[in-house]
Order: structure tokens, then C-alpha cells, then sequence
């Protein structure tokens, strides 16, 4: 079984690594940076000669290259959000309280200028939502309707949650706008007001590279599927789409097919459908573990199963939770396994370091 970005290599070296400048013209466009190592490897096996490698970037910073703002600091923009808030709602409470707000606001915020939602009709319907907490005009088979699509409803005085809620909804439009205003006062942004940004002043002439190819995607939001056609439309986009073609034969079968089908009509494949046939079966194994690290500990025997040695770089741990990283990177046996790629991020807080020095703070304390 090839390799997807195996085949993307080859099929973007075949079709222009041997023309002019090669492929050094070339962007390729992943969703993150982890697949560039693996790419560059098998390019490299494309040709017995040294070439030019492609451009390399993720969709996020493809935005950002075309955007006059620079990504904002979350300290920062948590703290900003939370002076607007206080003023809005009038209120004093502490950023350490409002701070899980925060999150939630900047998420929220993010996902509607990444779907380039209309933000004010947005707002506008969820300060008019509130009207949905009087009940009292309904029947009891309306309420009982309800009741299974929202929770449980209540005749009662709003509760204190509630009230918060309802506040927070009628100003929510107004704190986005202003938000959004002093940040751009700032030159600054989260992603989704970038990606707006950029999408509503556009100029493909700026996209100097020859041609952009976009592998690996799945579902998109929004400002991506407006920057892939208007790549498209320059006539400079290539779309390279890694799918299980039983997943697009029936919308009545597979329904997690869906993005699939949109994307391969909207945005064809450069790849054909038979390059893909029998590429996507696995052989799926389900361990029972009582505890994360019985999971950990399980691993050396895992691996003596996979005969690890001749699987190499197609062999790779997956885990739910960073957390484990310790007592994963203990459990891979030394004398058979020499190097390891590790492609996420582990918190400073958690090395042992910083937990000696807290254990030493509580016991002085």
C-alpha cells in the first residue's frame, strides 16, 4: 500500500519537476507542518539527481502572508476582550473569572469570521433568542418538543447561569464589533478575522507562485473554500484530495462522505479515482486497558506484534492525550527502536522540572 503524499510526490514531480525551473515555482499547501518531513523524503526518491524543492506553508499561513494583520497574542487578546466586556456588562468581575468566557468568545468569534458568517444578523438572532425562555404560550406537547431538542425547560425564574447567558447574548454583537475594531487599531488579529480579512480583499495577482497545491484537506470552512476558488479561477490551484472512495459512493450509505463529495465536484482531484482502490483498508485491533498508563505499558508488546523493524516510518502512536508523552516514550523498547518522531506538543508544566519545583513550593508552603 503507497503512501498518500508517497503518490503526491510523485505526481506533482512527474508533472513539473522535469520543466524549467521545476518545481522550486511550486507551493505546496498542507493543513499543518507535519507532513512536510515525510513529503521531502519522497520526493527525493522521485529523482537520482539533486531538485528543486517546492515552497512549503500551511493554510494559515497562507492567509497571513496575504493579510496586513499580524496574528495576536491569546494573553493578549483575552485581556482586551475582557476590558470590553467589563464595560459592556458593567460589571467588575476579575479576568481570572471572565477568562473561560474569554475562550469561548474568541472561539465563537473565530468560527463565525472563518465561515464568513453576516455577523450582525448573527448577533441580532441570538439577542432575540431570549424571547425563547417564556414558555408560557406554548402547549404542553409544543413544551414536551422542546424540551428533547433544548433540555429541560422551566417556567421558573431564570437561574442565575441563565441571566448571564441572556446578558452576555444582548451585547454580544456590540462586543465583537468593538473588539474587532481594536484589534484592527492594533494591526492585529485571531485567524478567523484574518482569513476575512484577506478573503474580502483578495488580489490572486499577490499569489506569485506558479501553481498551489492544496493536500490532504478535509472539510473546509468558510474563508478556505473561498481562497481555493479563487486560486482556482487563476487557473494556479492543484487539489490533491486523500479519501476512501467507499465513503463517496451513496449519500445514503455513508453520510460522513459528505465534505468528500462536495470537495472532489467543487474542487476536482488531480489524482484518479483507481489510485485510491483497496488503498484505505486497515485491520483494526481494540485493547481493553483499565488505566491511560496500562495503554503506555502495553505499547513494547504492541510493537513486537508489528515486527517494528521492517514497518519504519509507517509505524506511528497516536496519542488522545499529550499527558502520556512520559510514559510512552519509557514504554518504546531502546534496544530495538532508536529513533523516534515526535509531531506534538508537550506543556512545559508537565516536564519533571517544574514538578519538583511545585512539590517543593507545597511542601514549604
Amino acid at each position: 500500500m503507497e503512501p498518500f503524499l508517497k503518490i503526491v510526490a510523485e505526481d506533482l514531480y512527474r508533472k513539473y519537476g522535469a520543466q524549467g525551473s521545476g518545481l522550486a515555482d511550486i507551493t505546496v499547501v498542507f493543513p499543518n507542518r507535519r507532513a512536510r518531513l515525510f513529503f521531502d523524503d519522497f520526493l527525493s526518491a522521485c529523482s537520482s539527481k539533486p531538485v528543486w524543492s517546492p515552497q512549503y506553508t500551511t493554510i494559515e499561513e497562507l492567509f497571513q502572508s496575504q493579510s496586513d494583520l499580524r496574528p495576536a497574542d491569546r494573553i493578549e487578546m483575552v485581556t482586551l476582550l475582557h476590558k470590553i466586556y467589563q464595560e459592556e456588562l458593567h460589571t467588575d468581575e476579575s479576568l481570572d473569572s471572565f477568562w473561560s468566557w474569554g475562550e469561548l468568545m474568541l472561539a465563537d468569534f473565530d468560527d463565525v469570521d472563518r465561515n464568513l458568517a453576516p455577523a450582525d444578523q448573527l448577533f441580532s438572532l441570538l439577542r432575540e433568542q431570549r424571547e425563547l425562555s417564556d414558555t408560557s404560550f406554548l402547549t404542553d406537547d409544543q413544551r414536551k418538543a422542546l424540551e428533547q431538542f433544548f433540555g429541560e425547560m422551566k417556567d421558573a425564574q431564570p437561574t442565575q447561569l441563565r441571566e448571564r447567558y441572556q446578558a452576555v447574548w444582548s451585547v454580544l454583537g456590540t462586543i465583537y464589533e468593538r473588539f474587532g475594531k481594536l484589534l484592527n487599531d492594533k494591526s492585529i488579529g485571531y485567524n478567523g478575522m484574518i482569513q476575512r480579512r484577506v478573503i474580502s480583499n483578495l488580489d490572486t495577482d499577490r499569489l506569485t507562485a506558479r501553481r498551489y497545491a492544496f493536500v490532504g484537506f478535509n472539510s473546509l470552512d468558510g474563508a478556505e473554500k473561498e481562497l481555493f476558488r479563487a486560486i482556482q479561477n487563476a487557473g494556479k490551484a492543484l487539489f490533491y484530495w486523500d479519501y476512501d472512495p467507499a465513503y463517496t459512493k451513496s449519500s445514503l450509505l455513508h453520510e460522513a462522505g459528505r465534505f468528500l463529495r462536495d470537495n472532489l465536484r467543487e474542487f476536482p482531484n488531480e489524482l484518479p479515482r483507481e489510485r485510491f482502490d483497496g488503498m484505505h483498508k486497515a485491520r483494526l485491533t481494540i485493547v481493553e486497558a483499565s488505566t491511560d498508563n496500562a495503554q503506555a505499558r502495553f505499547i513494547p508488546q504492541w510493537l513486537h506484534s508489528l515486527n517494528v523493524e521492517k514497518a519504519g516510518k509507517e509505524t506511528a502512536i497516536v496519542l488522545a492525550d499529550e499527558n502520556l508523552l512520559q510514559p510512552v516514550l519509557h514504554s518504546i523498547p531502546q534496544e530495538r527502536i532508536n529513533n523516534v518522531n515526535i509531531t506534538m506538543g508537550y506543556k512545559l508544566s508537565e516536564t519533571s522540572g517544574c514538578q519538583e519545583q511545585r512539590q517543593a513550593e507545597h511542601t514549604v508552603t
